[in-house]
């Protein structure tokens, strides 16, 4: 204890001090306590539906193009091919020919998709949660929150919806869509893996 102390009594401290009572100076190390490991060992806990997708992408990113491949695993590779899709502007139809020819070709390679639509549920983990919220087309406002349901812009009167040619039927499609991104998903990503759990402590 700090000589020359003042006592506080509004915070309720007790000005009474006993000579022979010790007041231990000794330094606590919190890193001793192992606090966390005895409250899991008391209330053990099963990972939430999130956790097990992490842990389930982790496992596929360890499992190689075909046995045998340092080089590539069956994600990474399936990464690569959408990334040179995206970029060339290859239609979905082609992208389903290169991946039944690649399947066919190269037979070690039995985890492949087949198909556009295959490939993206398989690396469909990989990144963030976002969420999709319809914007108006010259920026006046986004559909959230109060606005929601509306169907035309309240500044600028633009409908909600592109209008439907005789050519096009089906959904609804919005004039801009806004990709709102969670930070809670980034946040738990962070704190999951040990290389950044440190860094976010």
């Amino acid at each position: 204890m700090k000589q020359g102390y003042t006592t506080c009594h509004c915070h309720g401290e007790n000005e009474e001090s006993d000579d022979e009572s010790e007041i231990d100076s000794e330094p606590h190390d919190s890193q001793n306590d192992d606090m966390h490991n005895l409250i899991e060992e008391a209330y053990p806990q099963e990972p939430n539906s999130y956790v097990k997708e992490f842990y389930n992408l982790l496992e596929k990113c360890e499992q190689p193009l075909y046995p045998n491949c340092d080089k590539l695993s069956n994600i990474s590779f399936l990464v690569k091919l959408i990334h040179i899709k995206c970029i060339n502007g290859w239609s979905n139809k082609s992208f389903r020919m290169l991946l039944e020819m690649l399947k066919d070709s190269f037979p070690m390679c039995d985890k492949l998709p087949t198909s556009h639509c295959e490939a993206k549920k398989i690396i469909i983990d990989l990144g963030p949660h976002y969420e999709k919220i319809d914007a108006c087309d010259n920026d006046c406002i986004i559909y959230y929150m109060e606005y929601r349901e509306a169907l035309e812009c309240p500044v600028c009167r633009l409908l909600r919806w592109q209008p439907k040619g005789k050519s096009r039927k089906g959904k609804n499609i919005p004039w801009k869509v806004l990709r709102y991104f969670p930070i809670i998903y980034r946040l738990q990503r962070l704190f999951m893996s040990s290389k950044t759990t440190a860094s976010m402590r």
